[in-house]
């Protein structure tokens, strides 16, 4: 989700300084075409689209079209592709901290309690 986070920031703070130019950006899912997840998904791209006017355009590919799920990670490490939008326990076994911000459910008494672990616990 933070990968997600920052990408979504990057882009919207590019869009921003340079409004003569545009930007195209391939994001793959971790769910298939047509599945529910993919289609609030891409109801995001839809938004960034028209948040910037049309400046900046994310192209959602489903599961595998390009890359199996669990290698995405290293994809956009690797420029094969822009972005990733999938649950980030698959990383766990990189960096623990992705298993506990991924699914905190039963991790954190609240909401602040996981933010406070994130900004100030190591999560950065």
């Amino acid at each position: 989700m933070r990968i997600l986070q920052a990408a979504a920031l990057a882009v919207l703070l590019t869009a921003g300084g340079a409004s003569a130019q545009e930007y195209t950006f391939k994001f793959q899912s971790s769910d298939p075409a047509g599945n529910i997840n993919f289609n609030f998904q891409q109801g995001w791209t839809n938004l960034v689209r028209e948040k910037t006017d049309g400046r900046v355009e994310i192209e959602l590919l489903p599961v595998g079209s390009v890359v199996e799920y669990n290698e995405t990670l290293d994809a956009v490490a690797a420029g094969i592709i822009d972005g990733q939008i999938c649950d980030s326990s698959y990383w766990a076994g990189k960096d623990p901290a992705f298993g506990l911000i991924s699914n905190p459910v039963g991790a954190w008494s609240s909401p602040e309690q996981m933010i406070d672990f994130v900004e100030n616990g190591g999560g950065k």
